[in-house]
């Protein structure tokens, strides 16, 4: 209660109008210049600190602003890696100072290898240092994995094996499959032989490290999306005495969102969501270190996976209110032995209570983030006098030392809403100096 009431002096209902008149008496303002050294940090950050992708024609669009733009994207696009930009289209003129690309650029997703010039491939995969390798473990049919084999990579000191829904590699691999075996690149495919889910999955990964990771000494970080649980082999001698790092990413059931099947187990013409996890042993399950769950899909299995580091939870409404649903996420707190940040998407504030974790549990927890769909439902809490006894009484159940910051944003605007810190594991949460009516301000502006 204390924390609360120090923290929160203004509904976000006012704030939120407060905020919106304070932009209609803005209209006219003077804005004053940046140096060309600012301007490129900016476009840096914009273009290299992000994880979801990046418009190719919006990136064209921000350095059609003004030669110094041009000059600054250009500059980082060509000398940093940039995996959120996809190429899209030819790019002809590499080299030309109309062309963003003053050289062959440092990041490529595998199915962007046929927008480059014939005349460049050789240096652009010379010089490669980013990789990123769509594969599908067989679409509808689960009869077979497709990837891309790129055959030249001698730098390369990033990787990441993304699966993607079978219709985003079926559309590009017409083009890659009409080019001839003298091509630095060709389509894969690995029948499923009868195969179980689980052992085809993890014999796929062992010919995809065959191809990328195995004998090669520059490779620092391999980073895996997968829709599927089952993982990779263990690093070659090579690989794990160069100090390669190994990232394993579970989106479960992000493939679904898509409309597409998320292949879980194979049951007869169709895929049971339920049974993969649940075949597996824990100690199968010992590669996970991030899990992103989405929707409904089930959770009484998770608690194998005993060494996530992180997790992103995102239940519809009706699971948040299904006791079930809680009691497994529960047991999955109990049996975390690295679990350092906890993400809970939800619609109302108030399902968080029965997901967080219980006392006692997660007790290697840094971070919790709290992400409320819109701001409507909490100043529902707010009207209601609600949402104070709610925050006091998560802060009362999550509240251990190792835990070092809570935050409470909303997704719709997005901003944050409440925010506690502690600077040491003796010392006691506090809240964060911020303004929020800029937060909120800076964020509805872009």
């Amino acid at each position: 209660m204390l924390l609360y009431n120090q923290y929160k002096k203004a509904s976000i209902a006012k704030l939120y109008k407060d905020s919106l008149e304070s932009l209609d008496h803005s209209n006219t303002f003077s804005t004053p210049s940046l140096s060309p050294m600012l301007i490129k940090q900016i476009i840096e950050h914009i273009l290299t600190i992000r994880n979801d992708s990046l418009d190719s024609k919006w990136v064209v669009s921000l350095s059609t602003v003004c030669i110094g733009f041009h000059q600054a994207v250009s500059s980082v696009i060509s000398n940093h890696v940039t995996p959120s930009l996809n190429i899209g289209s030819m790019i002809n003129h590499i080299g030309s100072k109309y062309c963003l690309f003053t050289k062959a650029p440092l990041h490529l997703n595998a199915l962007d290898l046929p927008f480059l010039p014939p005349d460049h491939i050789e240096q652009c995969l010379d010089s490669l240092q980013s990789l990123t390798v769509p594969f599908d473990f067989g679409g509808n049919s689960g009869e077979s994995i497709i990837f891309i084999n790129v055959r030249r990579q001698p730098n390369l000191r990033y990787i990441c094996f993304m699966e993607v829904p079978d219709y985003i590699i079926e559309r590009k691999m017409c083009k890659l499959s009409e080019q001839n075996s003298q091509e630095p690149y060709s389509v894969v495919k690995i029948q499923m032989d009868g195969d179980g889910v689980s052992d085809y999955h993890s014999r796929c990964f062992i010919e995809m490290f065959r191809v990328y990771v195995d004998d090669h000494p520059t490779l620092q970080d391999i980073e895996i999306h997968s829709n599927s649980p089952a993982g990779p082999p263990a690093l070659s001698k090579l690989s794990s005495d160069a100090g390669t790092r190994l990232n394993f990413i579970w989106a479960h059931g992000a493939l679904e969102n898509t409309g597409y099947y998320n292949y879980i187990c194979r049951k007869g013409y169709g895929y049971d969501e339920y049974d993969l996890l649940g075949h597996m042993d824990e100690n199968e399950l010992d590669h996970i270190t991030f899990i992103n769950m989405f929707k409904d899909h089930p959770v009484q299995n998770l608690y194998k996976a005993k060494n996530v580091q992180q997790i992103i939870l995102k239940p519809s409404e009706y699971a948040t209110k299904q006791k079930e649903y809680s009691l497994n996420v529960q047991r999955f707190y109990e049996g975390c032995r690295q679990l350092k940040t906890l993400s809970l998407v939800v619609t109302e504030l108030e399902f968080i209570l029965p997901l967080i974790p219980a006392q006692g549990t997660a007790q290697t927890l840094q971070l919790l983030e709290i992400y409320v769909d819109d701001w409507i439902s909490i100043s529902k809490d707010e009207i209601g006098n609600t949402i104070h006894e709610i925050i006091t009484k998560m802060i009362a159940i999550v509240d251990q030392p190792n835990l070092m910051k809570i935050t409470v944003r909303t997704l719709n605007p997005s901003f944050i809403y409440l925010s506690f810190y502690r600077c040491c594991p003796k010392c006691p949460l506090k809240v964060a100096k911020a303004d929020n009516q800029s937060i909120l301000i800076s964020n509805m502006s872009i």
